[in-house]
């Protein structure tokens, strides 16, 4: 059976756009008028945030744990995000640890792009894992 055409654009999101670095992608995935979280997104703003990340963590992946076709037009993926420290991120100076977290998104797609986007990921998880300490005020 082949992969539901939503699946396979969200497939290549992860893939190519994320795991390969090719960020120029997103022109084609993403929809000019796409919403990340409810909140516009500019493109060009999130390719230079893919290649930010990649720089920070230049052995980054994601594994696709899960695609969950909703309908034709929405998809949930369940992924597993790795990576080590090599650059600053998030304030927080290169520390050699690795990571490793899930995420979860919901894609909705309409005429071949990706129109809306809901992406959770527990960021302050990542940021322990690389050896961050909060203090209480």
């Amino acid at each position: 059976m082949s992969e539901p055409k939503a699946s396979a654009i969200v497939r290549r999101f992860w893939e190519s756009v994320w795991n390969e670095g090719n960020a120029g992608e997103l022109t084609d995935l993403f929809h000019p008028a796409v919403r990340e979280n409810g909140e516009p997104v500019d493109i060009a703003q999130f390719r230079k945030a893919v290649a930010s990340l990649r720089a920070s963590f230049p052995d980054f992946t994601v594994t696709i744990e899960e695609l969950i076709p909703i309908d034709a037009d929405r998809v949930v993926s369940r992924v597993t995000y790795r990576g080590t420290h090599r650059g600053s991120w998030a304030g927080l100076p290169a520390s050699g640890r690795s990571f490793e977290v899930i995420g979860i998104d919901i894609f909705t797609i309409d005429a071949g792009q990706v129109t809306a986007l809901w992406h959770s990921t527990d960021h302050y998880e990542i940021a322990i894992q690389l050896g961050a300490t909060m203090t209480p005020e």
